[in-house]
């Protein structure tokens, strides 16, 4: 029973850690080929949600969805790549 809970053990990002944790991962999907045009913030939300705990602002323990990930994402490629 121990290695089943080991199992589902996934690493945990506070909110006030999210901006930093997010930012490398942006940087890899904006394309230098269209101006900073992006692809795959769907499919990396989707896939961070199921492997990483992102805890909520709110600090009640709720977790952020595959949803709210993904627009975090497109708010920060939006800081760090404004349209010109």
């Amino acid at each position: 029973m121990e290695c089943l809970l080991q199992c589902h053990s996934c690493l945990r990002v506070e909110y006030e850690e999210l901006i930093p944790f997010l930012t490398p991962f942006v940087h890899l999907l904006v394309s230098n080929n269209e101006g900073a045009r992006l692809y795959g913030f769907r499919a990396l939300a989707n896939t961070l949600h199921l492997l990483i705990d992102f805890m909520d602002a709110d600090g009640s323990g709720h977790m952020l969805s595959a949803r709210s990930i993904e627009k975090e994402l497109y708010m920060l490629c939006s800081e760090l790549y404004p349209k010109d």
